[in-house]
């Protein structure tokens, strides 16, 4: 029996458009499409928005006025956008084996949006084909949380340069084939964005767009079942401000992640509106993808976790019919760092269709340090499912900390205790125990219960920062090994690579962030040094070490690009005989392709399912039993598809 949400849509959205279209400047051609996608995705926009406001005796006025956002911003879509949204291939890059991805601020990559575009040669040698820029728009004091801490999305980070040279260094880009990535932090805004300075005077509206409180009753109840975020702040998920007018003199105003981020308050529609507005705009600028910020803190509920939450995912679920009706060829991405089973509940088609794979990350680095890998096959097992459409970004770090995201469950069905087993890790890698290499550092440790995550770059983390100091040559050739092994796992796993810039050119640690007042409190900043584009350039003529490196990178990236297998689904695990190795097959229509890994520093016995050659090492290689150097790694495939040679035809090679 057909619902009534279903029967009553097409008057609902019969009235709705009428109006809107009343009041805007309308364009034929741009209003017929825009019609066209509405109509196909009213039914469940109106039924989302219902979930969630369906109650309130304004929710029709509402309705009309997210509609009217959508319209909006349909009639100003660029024509180059518009050609690109019409091409019904625009998405096929998602399953593309060769698409890569590239991160890096701005300010620390090239200086400026206006000197952006002189980095294209070296990110096409790459095989880039999208650039994530970390945060470039107005910040809050202070460093913003690295840009996380917005004050305005439709303004620039002085330093970088105007809001129109974003959007020159998008189109530069998109002309290269390099699509641009730009994130969007729908929890919260810094508290110097105009709307809290709204709210700061005492405007109704714009105190009702945040959650205050005039004193701590609420707070408290909320407050019991809410986990600490960054342990090193003082106090919990609420921060007193005397700069709010409030009738005690100020408002407690909540705050997840640090003092300077007011959270949103989604219940109140004028919220979702204003913030769609927003998120419009971004996708407007040029964006081919925009990184969802923080998405599971989105809702809160007394009496939960405020994490998580089925209304969490209705947002999202709204935000994805928008810019589908708006901006089709553009892709949503879920930053979800929260249990493995609820990061993947994030990746959807109906909400975001790629997302973060933080249980890949933490587990790689887990075997390197326990040179034991039955913790990443265990997760690799577990938790690699996503609904057809959707993708795994993998990565071996990122801008962010790194924390141990495995399933508590997996290391207890191994036998290990999951916080002395973590305990392990975080020595590890901030190099207290003596079998260490890393130089790492530990960031907002939980003085409670000891629990902490970890900065530092790739070669800090991976051992060539230590062999570099050290100056011995073995040694530095060896952390490459280790990088490569890693790199190869990540690459060919699953998804789509992830690259921070500067690690391919082996960075060290910015041991200077300390001396700075916007950095000296938050030691991520240690592994977001400059790019060293004098570094760079030395490299293209060195053969080993950290040349070795930037070449071999190059040449995996272009490998990838070279095998249909993976266009498939991630990888499935093969039996293997030696606890240090790691091995899975890829497949994809006619195409196949097995990856057996050596992730210790000791020999290991690896088994080969068939024969085939070894595009990574280029040798032929048996079936059976096989000794696997230290860090040693395969790629094989069938004879037939390594004779293609494919992999040459990567650009910039």
């Amino acid at each position: 029996m057909t619902d009534w949400i279903t029967r009553e849509s097409p008057v609902a959205l019969g009235a709705v458009v009428e109006r809107v279209a009343e009041r805007l400047d309308v364009k034929k051609k741009r209003w017929s499409r825009f019609q066209r996608r509405l109509d196909e995705r009213f039914s469940d926009l109106f039924r989302l928005a219902h979930g969630l406001y369906g109650w309130r005796y304004d929710f029709a006025w509402w309705l009309e006025r997210l509609v009217e956002v959508a319209a909006e911003a349909a009639m100003d879509r660029p024509r180059r956008m518009t050609d690109r949204d019409a091409n019904k291939d625009a998405d096929a890059w998602l399953t593309d084996p060769h698409t890569v991805w590239a991160m890096a601020y701005v300010d620390r990559f090239t200086g400026t949006l206006e000197r952006l575009s002189t980095a294209i040669p070296h990110l096409q040698s790459l095989g880039v084909s999208h650039l994530h820029l970390l945060p470039p728009y107005a910040r809050a004091a202070g460093g913003g949380d690295g840009g996380y801490a917005v004050s305005d999305y439709r303004k620039v980070h002085p330093p970088l340069g105007k809001i129109d040279d974003l959007r020159v260094a998008v189109e530069a880009l998109d002309r290269e084939g390099i699509g641009v990535v730009l994130d969007f932090v729908a929890n919260h805004t810094a508290d110097d964005h105009p709307w809290a300075h709204a709210a700061k005077r005492g405007d109704a509206r714009h105190q009702a767009r945040y959650l205050m409180f005039d004193d701590r009753s609420i707070p408290d109840r909320y407050a019991r079942n809410l986990r600490s975020i960054f342990p090193e702040r003082e106090g919990d998920a609420f921060t007193w401000r005397s700069d709010v007018h409030g009738p005690n003199g100020g408002k407690w105003v909540w705050t997840t992640f640090f003092e300077s981020q007011w959270d949103l308050d989604y219940s109140n529609p004028d919220v979702l509106v204003a913030i769609a507005r927003e998120l419009l705009f971004l996708a407007n600028l040029g964006a081919s993808v925009i990184r969802m910020d923080a998405t599971p803190f989105l809702w809160k509920q007394e009496g939960t976790s405020c994490e998580n939450l089925p209304e969490a995912h209705q947002v999202l679920q709204i935000f994805d019919i928008l810019v589908e009706v708006v901006a089709p060829s553009v892709e949503l991405l879920s930053e979800a760092i929260v249990h493995p089973d609820d990061v993947s509940r994030f990746v959807r088609p109906d909400e975001c269709r790629i997302g973060y794979n933080p249980v890949i990350m933490s587990t790689i680095w887990d075997a390197l340090a326990t040179r034991d890998t039955r913790l990443l096959r265990s997760s690799l097992s577990n938790r690699q499912r996503l609904p057809d459409g959707c993708q795994w970004l993998t990565y071996l770090r990122s801008h962010d900390d790194i924390g141990w995201g495995f399933a508590d469950e997996d290391a207890e069905a191994l036998g290990l205790d999951p916080m002395l087993h973590r305990a392990f890790l975080n020595d590890f890698y901030s190099g207290s125990r003596p079998e260490s290499w890393a130089r790492g550092l530990r960031f907002q440790e939980n003085p409670l219960t000891g629990d902490t995550r970890i900065s530092g770059t790739l070669a800090a983390l991976a051992g060539l920062e230590s062999a570099l100091e050290s100056a011995d040559s073995a040694l530095v050739e060896q952390a490459v090994d280790r990088i490569l092994a890693a790199y190869v796992t990540m690459v060919f796993i699953s998804g789509i690579p992830l690259i921070y810039l500067g690690d391919e050119i082996g960075q060290i640690n910015y041991e200077s962030y300390a001396h700075h007042p916007d950095t000296a409190s938050d030691n991520r900043w240690a592994h977001r040094p400059q790019f060293d584009w004098g570094r760079l350039e030395r490299l293209e003529t060195e053969p080993g070490g950290p040349g070795r490196l930037l070449s071999e990178i190059r040449r995996l990236l272009a490998v990838r690009g070279s095998l249909g297998a993976l266009a498939g689904k991630p990888g499935a695990l093969t039996d293997q005989v030696d606890s240090g190795g790691v091995g899975f097959t890829r497949r994809h229509q006619e195409h196949r392709v097995e990856v057996l890994v050596n992730l210790s520093d000791r020999p290991a016995t690896g088994k080969v399912g068939r024969a085939g050659v070894d595009v990574w090492g280029g040798r032929p290689v048996e079936a059976g039993l096989r000794e696997m150097a230290p860090y040693e790694a395969l790629v094989v495939v069938p004879e037939e598809e390594a004779d293609s040679d494919a992999s040459n035809r990567r650009v910039g090679l």
